[in-house]
C-alpha cells in the first residue's frame, strides 16, 4: 500500500478511470474529487478548483486487490482536518488526516472493524461510529476521542444502528438480537439512555403467544478449518432421536455477512415448524473479519463460498439429528449463483435447491462490481471461466427450481435464459418459475405470496 501526496498537477485520467465521489471541503474555491482505476485497487483524491479545473493530488492509496469505494462516503471535511476510512493495517479502520494529505491519527484501532461512520462532533473532537462487538456477529456503538482512545456507548448485546443529531449531542439507538424485537431508544451522546421510544411491546407478546423455535448460534469449520459462524433453527418439537431434513440460506457474496445477531423473524421459522432445520452460515470472503477474510476470495469468486457451503452441509449432516440424504440449499442474486455452483460440485450432497435471480456467468454482470473482485476478464480468463455455469451443467445433480424476473434490472434474465439452454441440451430436468414484469426483488405482495408458497411446495415435492 502505498500513498502521495501534495503534488500540483492538472486531474491526469484514462478513459477506463471511474469518478464515484465529489466531496465538499471548507473552502469555497476547491472541492474534493475522488477517482479509482479501472481494476479499483487505485484510489486517488484531488483538491480540484472548479472554476480554474487544477488540481493538487492530496491522496493516493493502492491495494494488491481492491480498494472499497463504499468506504469513501466516509471521508468528511472540516477547516483543519479530514477523515478517512482504509484497511491499510488489514482491517477497516478510521484515520485522521491534516488538509495537506498527512495522517495526523488514527481513531480506531483493532479486530473490532469499523462497520459505519456517523460523524463527529467538533467542538468536543468525538468521533462517533458503529463497530464489531464481541464477535463477528455482532455490533456496538463507539465514540472515540482524537488519541483514538474509544469507548462503548450502546448497551445490550446484539446489533445496534444510531441516527445522530447534527450536533451529535443526542443520538437514536436501534438495538435487536435474534430473539428481541427491534427497541429505539433516544439517548444522551454517552449512551446514557433518556426515554424508549419504541419497544415493539406488542410484536414481543404476540410472539410469546405464537410457539416457535430459537435461533442457536453455531460454529463450524470452512473447508479449509477455519471457523465459520452462523445460527441454526430447529422444529419446536426437536426431538434429538429423530431426524431432520435440513436446509442451508446462504448469500455468500464479497464482503456481505447476513447470519448476525439481529431480530429477523423470516420463513426459517416456518420452515422449522414444518419439521426442518434451518442453517445460515457466513463463509470465506464475507465481512467483518478483516481484510484478509473478506479478500481472500479475490479473482476466485464462487471457488471458496461453495466449498464452505459444501462442507458446512457435509459437517452438519454427521449430526445424528440430520438426514444427510436430505439436505438443501436457497439463495437469491450472489447466493442463487452458489446455489447453482453447490450443486454443480463433483461429488453431490445436495437433493434439492433454489436459486433466484442468479449470475450464471459473471462476464455479463455489472462491469464496475465484477472487476473490483475479478480484475478484467483477459487479466483473469481461468477465474472467469470457472464462474460460467453453462460449462458446468453435466455436474448438476439433484432437484434444481430456477427463478427469475423477467423485468431484472440488476441480474438480467439472460443469465437464466443462457443456463436454461446449457440445460436443456444437457438433458437436465429443472423446475422453473418466470415473474413477468417483475425487477430483481420480485416485489408486490401478491407476487411475494406466490413465490413463498412456489418455494415451499418445491420442498415439500423434492426434500
Amino acid at each position: 500500500m502505498q500513498y502521495r501526496t501534495n503534488q500540483e498537477i492538472i486531474m491526469p485520467l484514462d478513459t477506463t478511470d471511474y469518478i464515484p465521489y465529489l466531496i465538499p471541503t471548507c473552502q469555497a474555491n476547491q472541492m474534493a474529487v475522488a477517482t479509482f482505476n479501472r481494476n479499483q485497487n487505485v484510489f486517488n483524491l484531488y483538491y480540484v478548483n472548479p472554476k480554474s479545473c487544477t488540481s493538487k493530488l492530496l491522496l493516493t492509496e493502492t491495494n494488491e486487490r481492491y480498494v472499497d469505494p463504499q468506504l469513501i462516503p466516509y471521508i468528511e471535511f472540516t477547516s483543519k482536518d479530514f477523515t478517512y476510512v482504509s484497511e491499510k493495517d488489514g482491517w477497516r479502520h478510521l484515520y485522521l488526516y491534516s488538509l495537506n494529505g498527512l495522517q495526523k491519527a488514527q481513531i480506531t484501532k483493532g479486530e473490532n472493524e469499523l462497520l459505519g461512520y456517523y460523524g463527529r462532533d467538533t467542538i468536543n473532537n468525538l468521533f462517533y461510529y458503529r463497530c464489531v462487538d464481541d464477535m463477528p456477529y455482532r455490533s456496538a456503538i463507539f465514540r472515540s476521542d482524537a488519541k483514538g482512545k474509544s469507548t462503548r456507548i450502546s448497551q445490550g448485546t446484539g446489533t445496534h444502528r444510531a441516527s445522530f443529531n447534527s450536533s451529535f449531542t443526542y443520538f437514536i439507538d436501534s438495538y435487536s438480537n435474534v430473539s428481541t424485537p427491534t427497541v429505539h431508544t433516544l439517548c444522551k451522546a454517552d449512551g446514557k439512555p433518556i426515554r424508549i421510544l419504541q419497544d415493539n411491546a406488542g410484536l414481543k407478546q404476540l410472539l410469546q403467544q405464537t410457539p416457535h423455535s430459537e435461533k442457536e448460534w453455531l460454529e463450524t469449520p470452512a473447508a479449509d478449518g477455519t471457523p465459520l459462524y452462523g445460527w441454526i433453527i430447529k422444529p419446536s418439537d426437536f426431538d434429538e432421536h429423530k431426524q431432520y431434513p435440513l436446509l442451508l440460506l446462504q448469500y455468500s457474496g464479497p464482503d456481505n455477512s447476513i447470519a448476525r445477531d439481529e431480530y429477523d423473524f423470516d420463513w426459517e421459522y416456518f420452515l422449522a415448524q414444518e419439521g426442518y432445520i434451518v442453517v445460515k452460515v457466513d463463509g470465506r470472503g464475507t465481512g467483518c473479519r478483516g481484510a484478509n477474510f473478506r479478500k481472500q476470495t479475490y479473482c476466485h469468486l464462487g471457488e471458496m463460498e461453495s466449498a464452505d457451503q459444501t462442507e458446512v452441509a457435509r459437517a452438519l449432516g454427521t449430526r445424528p439429528y440430520i438426514d444427510a440424504s436430505r439436505i438443501g440449499i436457497w439463495g437469491w442474486s450472489y447466493g442463487g449463483f452458489m446455489t447453482l455452483m453447490c450443486m454443480m460440485q463433483p461429488t453431490p450432497v445436495f437433493k434439492a435447491g433454489i436459486s433466484v435471480a442468479p449470475v450464471t456467468d459473471y462476464r455479463y454482470y455489472n462491469t464496475a462490481y465484477t472487476e473490483r473482485f475479478m480484475r478484467q476478464p483477459q487479466e483473469n480468463p481461468d477465474g472467469y471461466a470457472f464462474t460460467d455455469l453453462t460449462k458446468k451443467v453435466e455436474n448438476l445433480q439433484g432437484n434444481l427450481l430456477l427463478v427469475h424476473g423477467l423485468a431484472d434490472d440488476n441480474v438480467h434474465v439472460n443469465q437464466s435464459m443462457e443456463l436454461i439452454d446449457a440445460l436443456v441440451r444437457a438433458g437436465k430436468q429443472f423446475d422453473m418459475q418466470l415473474y413477468p414484469n417483475r425487477n430483481h426483488s420480485i416485489l408486490g405482495s401478491v407476487y411475494r405470496t406466490h413465490l413463498y408458497n412456489r418455494w415451499w411446495k418445491f420442498l415439500q415435492d423434492n426434500l
